[in-house]
């Protein structure tokens, strides 16, 4: 089967799973073996198919999930309500997520707990999410996750990415785009000690001189 293997990096887990779990019995279990990893890509696609393929996956597969890229904000919270992020999802390893609302990312922030893999996740959302949205400090070791690698690709303060910083202590990779704000809903900011960080990056937005 190592074959199979290699041709399926080729394909999209969509179409393998439409081609291949009705097929036979060896492809059947074949696609339960736990050295073939998935990765759940949601774009614009979000019809009857696809909901069975992803129910189908999550009951027989979910231990299987290497990651999740979550393209479509209109359907991210109905794909998330049939995917509890929980311990199941001992592979999953890096998360992408794109238009997101700002109660899911809070959801979120407080299940990566449970993911003991996750090591990379990628915020592409509009502006304004992150103008308005008011997460709470992580303040305990409960709330810490184990994500290594950080994107947030578009505008957000310093205050705003230090929260996130609290949940991913560990860090070794952090990019994101810095924008200068005087004005700050967040009333208490946690000294964040990063001894692993060994790559950060900042795409500095309106900011003035003399800061």
């Amino acid at each position: 089967m190592k074959f199979l293997h290699e041709i399926f990096d080729y394909l999209a887990d969509y179409d393998i799973y439409r081609a291949f779990s009705n097929f036979n019995n060896r492809f059947e279990q074949f696609l339960r073996c736990s050295s073939l990893l998935f990765k759940i890509e949601l774009d614009s696609l979000f019809n009857e198919t696809f909901i069975n393929y992803s129910q189908q996956v999550k009951f027989h597969n979910k231990h299987q999930i290497f990651s999740f890229n979550l393209c479509s904000g209109l359907y991210i919270d109905d794909f998330l309500s049939m995917f509890i992020i929980d311990s199941l999802l001992n592979r999953l390893e890096s998360i992408t997520l794109r238009c997101i609302k700002e109660n899911t990312l809070i959801l979120l922030l407080n299940n990566f707990i449970y993911l003991l893999r996750l090591f990379s996740l990628n915020i592409q959302a509009y502006d304004t999410l992150f103008n308005l949205i008011s997460l709470p400090i992580a303040t305990t070791s409960q709330q810490i996750s184990t994500v290594k690698y950080l994107v947030i690709d578009h505008c957000c303060t310093s205050d705003r990415v230090a929260i996130i910083l609290s949940y991913i202590p560990e860090i070794l990779h952090l990019n994101f785009v810095h924008e200068s704000s005087c004005n700050s809903n967040i009333e208490i900011i946690l000294p964040i000690t990063l001894s692993n960080l060994t790559y950060l990056s900042m795409d500095l937005t309106y900011l003035d001189y003399d800061e």
